[in-house]
């Protein structure tokens, strides 16, 4: 019962963060994204004052790519986030919020509740592509658990084969996110450089010390 319990805050929590992501502030925010259609995100990255007027310095990605840098004065880039930010409502009333298909129920009925795989990549973005990725993979391995979760509070050791179809949606295996291998693959390499850098960086100063 204590698991069950657990297992269904934790799929509460999840749920209201993605809502909250997606109920972000008009206010604009320096190193913030905002998701528009075509595949298109506007990030801000940072803000200042010049000649007594405050510009922005923006982007504009596609898939990832940089399609466009420049800068503009805040409240025209103020309008281009709001615009993204309709973009995504209209766009979000258009798909399905959760897992549930119309004319049947899943087994266990929770499965119903738990989010589309689109709306998590819609909703949760970060500030750059690998950021978003890295935040779109930590909420699908916490949706994954949640699954364990159910299964535990039910004493069963097998999800059943909707847990498995769903389970296996949030899978990072199953290609959800196009581009992930690529991505991490980068973003370990990054790492792993930075790691040799600080340690070339500790033995040199070992050895003039």
């Amino acid at each position: 019962m204590k698991a069950r319990i657990t297992a269904v805050m934790t799929l509460g929590l999840m749920q209201s963060l993605l809502v909250a992501e997606a109920q972000q502030s008009d206010s604009l925010k320096p190193n913030s994204s905002y998701q528009c259609n075509d595949d298109m995100t506007l990030t801000v990255v940072r803000c200042a004052q010049q000649n007594g007027q405050e510009y922005c310095e923006f982007k504009l990605e596609q898939k990832g790519k940089l399609a466009f840098q420049g800068l503009a004065p805040k409240e025209k880039v103020a309008a281009a986030a709001k615009s993204c930010r309709t973009q995504a409502v209209q766009a979000t009333s258009q798909f399905p919020r959760t897992m549930a298909e119309p004319g049947r129920s899943f087994n266990p009925s929770y499965l119903n509740e738990m989010p589309a795989v689109d709306f998590v990549k819609r909703e949760i973005q970060g500030k750059d592509s690998t950021d978003t990725l890295a935040r779109q993979i930590a909420v699908f391995n916490k949706l994954t658990s949640v699954i364990s979760s159910f299964r535990l509070a039910a004493n069963r050791y097998d999800l059943t084969q909707d847990e498995q179809k769903i389970a296996g949606k949030y899978s990072l295996t199953d290609g959800s996110i196009p581009g992930s291998r690529d991505a991490l693959k980068a973003l370990f390499h990054g790492i792993s450089a930075a790691t040799r850098k600080r340690g070339q960086d500790m033995a040199s100063g070992a050895s003039s010390s």
